[in-house]
């Protein structure tokens, strides 16, 4: 069985960003790490909840077609109420974060892989999105998006 770790090591996740609270609200947003650099690609990426007793905890599975950081303000939208799935994902977020404590949410992702198919070169990040979610789930990874 393959630890949260092991899938974000060994399939080369890096990580992203964090999430955040937004001030004033019980909102939050990803903020991406100083050294991350934007580029246009399909990304797998993963919600990895931590603590400083050791906890790291895959807990949700994503792709973004074009950017991450683009698809993580896709998800504030939801957050703030654009779907039911979207508000139950910021309240668990939110009720993980604590700075105080050292409980985050950290946003790792990885390119996708491309392939050419009748001749024409594909991003395989649909493909990798599901293959992710069933390798977290045969690991016994459970998974807010399962």
């Amino acid at each position: 069985m393959l630890s949260s770790r092991n899938i974000i090591t060994n399939y080369r996740f890096q990580p992203v960003g964090k999430a955040i609270r937004v001030p004033g609200s019980l909102l939050v947003r990803f903020q991406a790490n100083a050294n991350y650099v934007e580029t246009e690609h399909g990304w797998v990426y993963a919600w990895v909840l931590t603590d400083v007793s050791g906890l790291f905890q895959i807990s949700y599975i994503g792709m973004a077609g074009k950017t991450v950081m683009r698809r993580q303000e896709q998800h504030h939208g939801g957050f703030k109420g654009g779907s039911k799935k979207g508000v139950w994902n910021n309240d668990a977020i939110a009720s993980h974060i604590d700075a105080a404590a050292g409980n985050e949410v950290l946003l790792f992702a990885r390119k996708s892989d491309t392939m050419t198919i009748l001749g024409e070169t594909i991003c395989m990040v649909a493909s990798e999105e599901t293959a992710m979610i069933q390798k977290c789930i045969s690991n016994g990874i459970s998974l807010w998006n399962s």
